[in-house]
């Protein structure tokens, strides 16, 4: 083949090669947002089920609540909500994470937290108002059973150990700083029996889990009106006679504390 024609066959296709360069450049890109969904103040309390393809969102059936701005921030400034004209009722919205569209929507009573149980399809919610974990059908979301955590429970978080086929709900009891006491409820999800019921000293949150050997973690912290000291049963007279032993902490004042954090880990079994 003379050499002309090579030459040729090559600048064309450097020619061609630069003009597909060009077009691409040029196209327009695909819009990355692929659905937007309105939803209550519930963003916190999302996940996705990869077997089913469905993503689940909780929604409080609140879109909008007044505020007021402070410096950088802001507070509620009252209880009022806003949705239209309407307040719809809490729900627990399905969604088809490859384009975002909305497949159902599941009745959830003020929900708080959610989890999913992969090997039975199952969600599983906190429900503040009544005051328990529902477990609902996660295809359908049929209602199939309902666990009570008691009379004044407050449930603050829901964990899932799938392999033991066990849910562990964080619940404080009462309101009051001083008298509220705290508990972790270890659930059989495939019964819905209470297994045990783990008291606690301190407020817990957040809850995590390790399930390989079914190990709680969590973090709480304490408030105390004095500091800690490690040498106070040393009598005061020898104490300061003793270099090699720090004074006292200094007092704290009426209105200060002292709060201390502290990592636990718990075994529920």
């Amino acid at each position: 083949m003379p050499r002309r024609f090579v030459a040729a066959g090559l600048v064309t296709l450097c020619a061609l090669a630069g003009l597909a360069g060009t077009l691409a450049l040029r196209a327009p890109h695909k819009n990355p947002i692929l659905g937007s969904v309105p939803i209550g103040n519930s963003m916190n309390t999302i996940g996705i089920d990869s077997r089913i393809g469905r993503a689940f969102v909780l929604d409080d059936g609140v879109l909008q609540q007044q505020v007021t701005l402070q410096g950088n921030g802001w507070s509620w400034s009252s209880n009022r909500y806003f949705r239209g004209w309407q307040q719809r009722p809490s729900t627990l919205v399905m969604l088809d994470p490859r384009d975002g569209s909305i497949q159902r929507l599941m009745s959830a009573s003020y929900p708080s937290g959610l989890t999913f149980d992969e090997t039975t399809n199952h969600v599983l919610i906190l429900d503040m108002s009544h005051r328990s974990v529902s477990i609902l059908d996660g295809t359908s979301g049929r209602l199939v059973r309902t666990v009570a955590l008691g009379a004044g429970a407050f449930p603050i978080d829901l964990l899932l150990d799938e392999p033991r086929h066990r849910a562990l709900a964080g619940v404080i009891t009462g309101y009051n700083v001083t008298t509220a006491a705290t508990h972790i409820a270890v659930i059989d999800i495939r019964t819905g029996a209470t297994l045990r019921v783990i008291p606690i000293d301190h407020a817990l949150y957040p809850l995590t889990i390790d399930t390989a050997n079914g190990h709680i973690v969590t973090t709480y912290q304490t408030m105390s009106a004095t500091a800690p000291d490690r040498y106070d049963w040393i009598p005061g007279w020898l104490r300061s006679r003793l270099p090699w032993v720090p004074p006292p902490p200094p007092s704290l004042g009426p209105n200060q504390r002292l709060i201390t954090h502290t990592a636990l880990t718990i075994d529920p079994s």
